[in-house]
């Protein structure tokens, strides 16, 4: 009987807990919310500038966000056909049209022209930034004007096409540009291909695999980053040239003959 009795009031004192539950309407409060972050003490600057800027000829100005308390902070820049000036939040650039043209009228393609941005903000900020300024551009290879005399480069109605073994092989080709940086680029898995220098491109394709017997061709484009209507294409091909003629006794060189 008292077993019966303690599991009675036990079976009470559960069923009292869960009415008292159910009947908890007390709302909960909400979180929180987060702290703001603390006001920055003393002088402070914040500004994402980079350490080189290249812009295109009609660019006519640049802007960076600035974030400080410092009044007096400064921007110069060292050449005239770039005025820099220090706003309340913002380095402002006004640049010139850098449209090199010859006499007559016709664009000359000259070097890219640079300066330098300083910008001093008391004590604690200092940073310069080089501005680079592009006039028309162009890219070339010089190849294409002797490639009779390379068994490797033909021109072919279509343009150039650079002949690589289909044992895997490294080419360089002298690249002449006035531009301050061109990229090459490649959608080919088997062909890679590097910026050396500014001037020289290389190529490096890997074995053709022995079950396939079909030559394989990829596409290169070179261009301007700063210009994406400035660019040149040309065929790469994993095949041994095939040039015609009669044995002119060149030696070893039996794929001139």
């Amino acid at each position: 009987m008292k077993c019966l009795n303690r599991c009675l009031r036990a079976v009470l004192y559960a069923a009292l807990l869960l009415s008292l539950a159910a009947c908890d309407k007390t709302p909960k409060p909400n979180p929180a919310p987060d702290p703001e972050p603390p006001a920055p003490v003393g002088p402070y600057f914040k500004a994402d500038l980079p350490d080189e800027c290249v812009i295109n000829m009609d660019q006519g100005a640049v802007a960076w966000k600035v974030e400080t308390n410092i009044t007096d902070w400064t921007v110069t820049s060292d050449e005239s056909w770039c005025k820099a000036t220090a706003k309340a939040d913002e380095l402002w650039l006004d640049v010139e049209n850098y449209d090199a043209r010859e006499e007559n009228g016709m664009e000359r393609y000259d070097p890219p022209r640079t300066c330098t941005i300083t910008v001093q903000a008391g004590t604690v900020f200092n940073k310069t930034i080089k501005l680079v300024q592009q006039t028309h551009t162009i890219i070339d290879f010089p190849q294409r004007t002797y490639s009779m005399n390379y068994d490797w480069i033909l021109d072919e109605p279509s343009g150039m096409v650079v002949l690589l073994s289909a044992d895997g092989q490294t080419r360089e080709l002298v690249v002449q540009s006035n531009a301050y940086r061109w990229i090459p680029t490649t959608e080919a898995s088997w062909l890679k291909v590097e910026c050396l220098n500014n001037s020289t491109l290389k190529l490096t394709s890997t074995a053709r695999p022995e079950t396939e017997s079909e030559a394989r061709t990829a596409t290169v484009k070179l261009y301007v980053e700063t210009d994406e209507l400035n660019y040149v294409t040309f065929q790469v091909q994993d095949a041994p040239a095939k040039v015609g003629g009669p044995d002119l006794n060149y030696g070893d060189h039996t794929d001139w003959d």
